[in-house]
């Protein structure tokens, strides 16, 4: 239930309990997400893809802030491949200097902030 409704709210109306709600979703059923290695890392991008391709409102957010979405595949997939883009990114967070706007971050930032 909570699914649905959750499906049918925009980007611009969420709240903290919607982030509460949505996190909760996310995370569950994760028993199978870390068992066997291959089985898992399949179980994780599959739940990762269905996050951002069920509810339109993460789907506006990863276009709005382009950060967003690889910040939590790094945290959600935790594959070889993400290690790989965020190691490879490491450095370019510190070529911003100080953040004063989240609208400076990029894709690449994302990576670098999910690793850490």
């Amino acid at each position: 239930m909570r699914g649905c409704f959750q499906r049918w709210r925009s980007l611009d109306v969420l709240d903290e309990k919607d982030g509460d709600a949505m996190g909760k979703m996310l995370m569950q059923d994760t028993s199978g997400l870390f068992n066997v290695k291959g089985r898992s890392e399949k179980s994780r991008r599959e739940k990762f893809e269905w996050f951002f391709s069920d509810f339109p409102s993460m789907k506006a957010l990863k276009d709005e802030c382009l950060w967003f979405e690889p910040l939590m595949e790094v945290i959600i997939v935790d594959s070889k491949e993400t290690r790989e883009k965020s190691s490879d990114n490491s450095n370019h967070m510190s070529n911003h200097g100080a953040f004063d706007k989240l609208s400076l971050l990029t894709a690449s930032d994302g990576y670098s902030l999910g690793s850490r």
